[in-house]
């Protein structure tokens, strides 16, 4: 049986579905752990009317649900005259975090709209404004239109393992926060506030948007996002890497193919470039950035894993209500969380050995998968693909 095509929410179209590319499912990832935008095109006949961009397309199991296991929307329409064809490019939502910007005039005020200090502080032990990551991604993720639940496998994920004046304690991914100002100067070349960035071609330029960051924290922290099943169109959740898919069951896999891809022997180094000092994110000024470098082995050919500058993770004060360890605005290990950890994945992507396994599915709906598997964890991506081999919906 086909997917079942929805067209804004409501019009079934399968009666007008000439042909469609493989439908993807929206847990694919790259060997990083970074998300990947799924698309495809449906070609529909002209006896249906056409359709505009930003319309939602939306491909269900079957006709009896309402959780879809693709969710998007139209971004282009090319009519064929010829063929008396419409042919449709549809993007997963998670283009609309693309489309945003990630400045201050985004995300200022969003950032304002809770009263909790562990999630957004504007002024904290250290004079700053810092936000908590996981919330900063949920409201990202809302001027998106995308609602997002935050699972407790997620947000009590450990991190590492430190001592802050003479007691332990156990840092879990909803303790990292991230300094607000330094947050608008990502992938910058200099430290200055939001007020310079904007004021420039070279740094207008340098923005990144919402995608790129909710991408890298997942491939950060082995997390994925998914469609969730709460019955309610644009709900994802974000979860640690491995959670079950509704669409996968290995009991029913008929056919396995495998490839292994020898990954670089040798060291790995990286160089994340910030201002050690958080009072010049807040100034208008030009500051110069550190180098905080790190490689593996004193060999000389290594493998250099990229960065962004300024990304920089900083921990939540157990001891203080909003605000984040250190006792000055001086950034320094252990008070904030070194590349070298959260680079794992990007690292393990360039020098690990991968078996590309292809699983055929034999379930109610013909779906096939490919998990990518890197040997030194055995960790696993997903990427799930519904096919169409046209008909009508029954």
């Amino acid at each position: 049986m086909p997917p079942i095509f929805r067209h804004n929410n409501s019009i079934l179209i399968n009666d007008y579905v000439d042909s469609c590319d493989k439908v993807p499912t929206m847990t694919a990832k790259n060997r990083d752990k970074t998300l990947i935008i799924s698309q495809f095109e449906i070609v529909l006949s002209d006896n249906y009317p056409k359709p505009a961009k930003n319309d939602v397309i939306r491909a269900y199991s079957n006709s009896s649900t309402n959780f879809p296991f693709f969710s998007g929307y139209v971004c282009g329409v090319k009519q064929d005259y010829t063929n008396d064809q419409y042919v449709v490019t549809v993007m997963s939502d998670f283009q609309k975090l693309k489309e945003e910007v990630l400045n201050y005039n985004n995300l200022n005020a969003q950032l304002r709209q809770t009263t909790n200090l562990n999630e957004y502080n504007i002024y904290d032990n250290q004079g700053f404004p810092n936000v908590q990551v996981l919330y900063l991604i949920k409201q990202m993720c809302f001027l998106a239109g995308i609602n997002l639940t935050i699972t407790n496998e997620i947000k009590y994920s450990f991190v590492r393992h430190i001592t802050y004046e003479g007691e332990e304690y156990d840092m879990l991914v909803h303790h990292l926060v991230m300094d607000e100002n330094m947050l608008y100067a990502l992938n910058q070349s200099s430290a200055c506030n939001h007020i310079t960035i904007e004021a420039t071609n070279e740094g207008v330029n340098k923005r990144l948007n919402l995608f790129d960051f909710v991408s890298e924290f997942c491939s950060h922290f082995n997390a994925h996002i998914y469609l969730n099943s709460f019955g309610n169109p644009n709900w994802y959740t974000i979860d640690l890497a491995g959670a079950q898919n509704p669409f996968y069951q290995s009991d029913l896999i008929y056919q396995k193919y495998e490839e292994r891809i020898i990954g670089d022997v040798g060291g790995y180094s990286n160089d994340l470039l910030f201002c050690e000092d958080r009072i010049f994110y807040s100034k208008e000024t030009l500051s110069e950035l550190q180098s905080h470098s790190y490689q593996s082995t004193h060999d000389e050919n290594l493998v250099d894993i990229g960065t962004i500058n300024n990304w920089v993770y900083l921990f939540r004060n157990p001891l203080h209500y909003g605000g984040v360890l250190g006792g000055t605005s001086y950034i320094n290990y252990p008070y904030c969380y070194e590349a070298r950890y959260f680079l794992m994945n990007k690292t393990k992507a360039v020098m690990g050995d991968f078996v590309e396994t292809t699983l055929i599915i034999n379930n109610y709906l013909p779906t096939s998968a490919n998990l990518t598997q890197l040997d030194m964890e055995r960790e696993e991506t997903e990427l799930l693909w519904s096919e169409y081999v046209g008909g009508v919906s029954e």
